[in-house]
């Protein structure tokens, strides 16, 4: 679908839509006014429109405002709260960035839009070449649990929102299968957004009494499902904004070195850079305890070394998104170097890699008709499409159009998916090198998402 873009303010904006023109980024605000009004509280104010109610400029960062009878509250969830983090102690700063590693990155990047022919066929040719070594069969275990039951048999839902339940249920169930659905535990969501996954979980695990939930998103959402899940009905969830690669989980009270408790960390809406961010915060920066869960590996395994941080009990998380990955975040970079892949060769694989979605838009080659959405449909699924979650740049899905080497949409889609599987075995070599045992399932239904691969990780048993 071809996405317009608005030149000036002539324009009319979308119904529901502030009427301020943006200018750098040619359209209108998203935000929605109040009804009756043109333009939303922040415009309004720019625009010397009087609402009744005062605003101010904001005390954490004057480029935007708040109403002054509600400071207290936007404080609490203003997207420039990081100094309160700072003050708490796990905000510091790029701690989970990562660097070049001698080797950095072009820019502005390099896209399969800005190659000549001859190297994007070079890096196709090594990408099969490497595929083939290193990647075996990836094993599909769709699974599912009983606390979603009722709803993947609720009829008033349509494909958007089964499939979405789905792959909450089918995380559940590997959670269940490693064993890690268990009194005692943390669970921490990355990217948890509205907090589903974690509210599935905590349905699972609804008579441990002695569980805790971390969320972890640098964004503000509507917070739903969290009023569900007060401390008189439940383990309360915990909200951490801030961004992943400032986040030290280590220092923050709940898991803190003070408290030892399994660690087990789960994703959904992880995407690109963000999943290496998160393997990085989960392995290097949990404090090392006295009754480490690390254990020794067993006699088929290279020796393993010892590391100063404590383990998770377990990680699971669905990837998506690899064309958002970068070279200098990516965890993966010693094995890819080993294969003799650069950091610019890196910039075009990940490129390359929107190749095995885009072309997924609009539901092409399910075979299932989208059903429409009821009107009684949980207000939390509103948005939610492969599209939305997994949003691809004008310029990767132009990418799919290459005409230089004439590949048909098949061979594009299938070295895309090449590309994906390579970038995440990197991520399996680097949690071996902390004694995690990894690797890659296919957990949902290729025909509901092409983004249907999940990474689990465990530590080594004795």
């Amino acid at each position: 679908m071809e996405v317009k873009k608005l030149d000036s303010m002539d324009s009319i904006p979308p119904d529901g839509c502030c009427a301020f023109f943006l200018p750098k980024k040619r359209r209108f605000c998203k935000f929605r006014p109040n009804t009756g009004q043109k333009y939303c509280a922040e415009h309004a104010c720019v625009m010397g429109v009087q609402l009744g109610r005062k605003r101010i400029p904001c005390p954490l960062d004057p480029k935007h405002t708040c109403y002054e009878d509600s400071l207290e509250k936007h404080l609490k969830k203003c997207n420039k709260s990081v100094t309160k983090n700072a003050v708490e102690g796990y905000h510091q700063q790029g701690i989970n960035a990562g660097n070049d590693d001698g080797d950095a990155a072009p820019q502005p990047k390099v896209t399969v839009c800005t190659v000549k022919d001859e190297e994007l066929q070079s890096l196709i040719d090594r990408v099969n070449k490497l595929y083939n070594e290193h990647i075996q069969d990836i094993k599909t275990d769709i699974l599912s649990h009983s606390c979603l039951r009722e709803e993947l048999e609720n009829p008033s839902y349509g494909t958007p929102a089964l499939r979405h339940r789905k792959q909450q249920a089918s995380l559940v169930g590997h959670l269940d299968k490693l064993q890690l659905l268990k009194d005692g535990v943390c669970f921490v969501e990355m990217g948890a957004g509205k907090g589903q996954l974690s509210h599935w979980v905590q349905r699972a695990v609804e008579k441990c009494d002695k569980v805790s939930f971390v969320l972890v998103d640098r964004g503000t959402i509507r917070y739903k499902l969290d009023n569900q899940h007060r401390e008189e009905q439940g383990p309360k969830f915990e909200r951490l904004r801030i961004d992943i690669e400032h986040l030290n989980l280590g220092k923050y009270n709940t898991i803190s070195a003070d408290d030892h408790r399994p660690v087990v960390a789960m994703g959904k809406h992880l995407c690109g850079a963000a999943t290496d961010l998160a393997l990085r915060c989960l392995l290097e920066t949990l404090p090392k305890s006295d009754d480490n869960q690390t254990c020794e590996q067993s006699p088929s395994k290279k020796p393993r070394t010892e590391h100063k941080h404590r383990l998770p009990s377990g990680v699971v998380i669905a990837l998506c998104c690899h064309h958002r990955c970068t070279w200098k975040a990516y965890v993966g970079k010693e094995f890819m170097k080993h294969c003799g892949i650069s950091a610019r060769d890196f910039q075009l694989l990940s490129s390359m890699s929107s190749w095995a979605t885009c072309t997924w838009k609009g539901w092409r080659k399910t075979g299932i008709k989208q059903q429409p959405e009821q009107k009684d449909r949980p207000e939390e699924d509103v948005g939610d499409s492969t599209a939305d979650e997994h949003d691809i740049e004008a310029a990767d899905i132009n990418s799919a159009q290459t005409s230089g080497l004439k590949l048909s949409e098949t061979e594009r889609e299938e070295i895309g998916r090449r590309c994906k599987r390579l970038i995440d075995y990197g991520r399996i070599k680097y949690l071996q090198q902390y004694q995690m045992d990894s690797n890659l399932r296919e957990y949902i239904d290729h025909h509901l998402t092409p983004e249907n691969i999940v990474l689990i990780a465990k530590p080594f048993k004795d």
